[in-house]
This record gives structure tokens, sequence and C-alpha cells, in this order.
């Protein structure tokens, strides 16, 4: 009697440092009914974090399966329609090469390890790597045309709006430049490199053989003239002249160099 009440307790204190870790690995995920698992999380909390998960840089656009805009969304779409026996096999995967090789849960949350690197990191490698696997693969360029509905005019406004999203960040002679496109070499890849010709004759399209996940527009400029180059450093020019005078933090990638020829006379 002793001996189970002294294991009870090991129980009762390993699953109080799991509640504190699932509360800190808890994310606010929509399910596609719009409700929220976590009851404490508003919607208009829960709405603000999945519409700005994916909101980064302006040149590069993550395309999700089924058109979904939001990541948190379509992840919970994947876990809604990924079979019983999918969950079943991500816990014998998550038991044999996460949890057996450290002792087990309650071994693990009995000592003085830290969970979240101990046990939150190799979960969450795993569940990766195993969910990844239940991804549908598809072309990015025929999720283009997919995306266009079968209207080439829609399908030559996206192509547009990229070039434009690619544009030099500091303008020059407009003959110069040139217009790269890198797009999977298959079937819906070749036909999305001729409607991009056909929005960009100059256009250079170089198929590469893989996956097929990745999508490329590279607008550059070859040659700057010296005025390019001044509009390009001249919001910088202020920041510049305190930063050259600091040795510490000298923009110049040679500090054996005492002086420099200056930009302006």
């Amino acid at each position: 009697h002793a001996r189970f009440e002294d294991w009870h307790r090991t129980v009762q204190a390993a699953r109080e440092r799991l509640g504190q870790l699932a509360d800190l690995m808890e994310a606010p995920i929509l399910l596609t009914n719009g409700s929220s698992p976590n009851p404490h999380l508003s919607q208009e909390v829960a709405e603000e974090v999945t519409q700005t998960t994916l909101r980064g840089s302006n040149t590069t656009r993550v395309v999700l399966p089924k058109g979904q805009e939001q990541l948190e969304k379509s992840a919970a779409d994947l876990l809604e329609s990924a079979a019983p026996e999918s969950f079943a096999a991500l816990e014998s995967i998550l038991t044999t090469v996460v949890l057996e090789p450290r002792g087990g849960l309650t071994q693990l949350c009995s000592g003085t390890a830290d969970l979240t690197h101990h046990l939150t990191a190799p979960l969450i490698d795993q569940a990766t790597v195993f969910l990844s696997s239940l991804l549908p693969a598809e072309d990015v360029s025929a999720v283009e045309h997919s995306a266009a509905r079968g209207s080439p005019d829609e399908l030559s406004r996206r192509v547009s709006s990229y070039i434009r999203g690619a544009a030099p960040l500091t303008g020059g002679p407009a003959e110069e430049e040139r217009t790269f496109l890198v797009y999977p070499d298959t079937e819906p890849g070749r036909a999305y490199a001729e409607v991009v010709k056909q929005v960009s004759p100059r256009a250079y399209c170089v198929p590469v053989r893989g996956a097929g996940t990745d999508l490329m527009f590279c607008r550059e400029q070859p040659g700057l003239r010296m005025a390019d180059l001044f509009n390009l450093i001249d919001p910088c020019w202020e920041a510049y002249q305190a930063l050259a005078e600091n040795v510490l933090h000298n923009p110049h990638s040679r500090f054996d160099v005492a002086e420099w020829l200056p930009l302006v006379e």
C-alpha cells in the first residue's frame, strides 16, 4: 500500500507537469466550423492569429492545400480529414521514437529535465515528419491554373501581379532589365510558362526538374547608374554617416583602411 501511494504521487506530479507543458504548447487553432479548442481564447483573438500567420515577406506567397489562405485552418482541415488509423500510427511512432528511449512519460516528468527541450522538441519534430506524409502533393503551377478557375484573363492577371511584385529595389534602364521565371518541368508548368511569355514576351523561362513545389519570378537589374545608386542609398545617408565614425559598428568591410574615397565630394 505504501509503494502504491508513492507511485500515485509520482503519477500525479507527472500529470501536473504535463498539464503545464500542454498549456505552453497549445496554439490558437480554429477548426473548420469556426470554433476554437481553447475555451479561454476569444474568437477575435483566434481569428487575428490565424489571419497573420502567413504575413511576412511581400515577395513570397505560400500556397496551401485546397486554396486555404490561413495556415491554422489548413492544419485543422488536415487533422479533421485524417483517418483514425493515422492517429494510431502517430501515437505508436511517438511512443517508440520519443518516449521509450527516454524511459517513458512518468520517468521523464519525475526528473529535473527541461520538458520543453527534452520532450516538446522531439514530439514536434516527429509529428511534423509523420503529418507531412499525409499532405497532398500537387504541382504549384497546377494550383495556379485551378486558382484562376479556367479563366485565361484571371491567370494573366495573377502572372502580372507576380511580375510587379518582383520589381527590383532600385530602378534602372528598363531596356536592361531581365525577367526570369523558374517553373516545374511538368505539363502544367510548361503551360504556365506559355502564359508568362504572353504577359512578358522578354521573360526567360527556366524549367527545373523536381517535386514542383516552387514557382519563382525574378526581375534582375544588371546595371546601375550613379544616379540609381544614390536613389538607393539616399534614405540611409544619415545613418551611414553616423556609423562610419564608429569603429565598432563601421559599415565598411575593410577595417584596416582608415580613409575611404567619399561618394560625394
